[in-house]
């Protein structure tokens, strides 16, 4: 894996991956932000389970960009991981990441798509929706859509910018 095929999938705005003193990504200035939001997710999830519990839980990451959290969540050994993202090319750019950094893949079941293209009847014990909401127009139908999916936990970030026509 060369640098240049890495760079092809454009920047790494969302997070930071790193592995071996090897760092990559900026997070559009937020910095620190993508390990917060780790660190968090993860204290809450092992405050309200134990390991053993969660294995037997399922998760999804809804606009999981390039498996960032997921991959970060994986080591926690759920029972189903399931990543669902509408652009492709972030999928792709996940998987080049992980084999650039020598990053073993975690068994995640990535869509491409949105919630639409998940079975409507599925429920998931843990729901992430991470710095998705400023990308959706109508946020109290999507928010819907969330609980729809959710049996448990629906863990939510956004970011909130000044905006004069709302």
């Amino acid at each position: 894996m060369s640098v240049a095929r890495l760079n092809s999938f454009g920047n790494f705005t969302c997070s930071v991956w790193s592995k071996d003193g090897l760092t990559i990504g900026n997070e559009e200035g937020l910095k620190g932000r993508s390990n917060l939001i780790l660190n968090e997710i993860e204290k809450k999830l092992k405050e309200k389970y134990s390991l053993d519990e969660l294995k037997q839980k399922t998760i999804l990451d809804v606009g999981c960009y390039d498996g960032f959290y997921l991959t970060n969540l994986s080591h926690l050994n759920f029972k189903k991981i399931v990543g669902i993202e509408p652009k492709k090319k972030n999928i792709l750019k996940g998987i080049e990441i992980r084999k650039f950094l020598k990053i073993q893949e975690p068994n995640i079941d990535f869509v491409c798509g949105d919630l639409s293209d998940l079975d409507k009847n599925e429920k998931y014990d843990i729901v992430l929706c991470l710095g998705v909401l400023h990308h959706v127009t109508d946020h109290l139908s999507f928010l819907k859509k969330l609980k729809n999916f959710t049996s448990e936990i629906l863990f939510i970030d956004t970011r909130v910018t000044q905006d004069d026509l709302i």
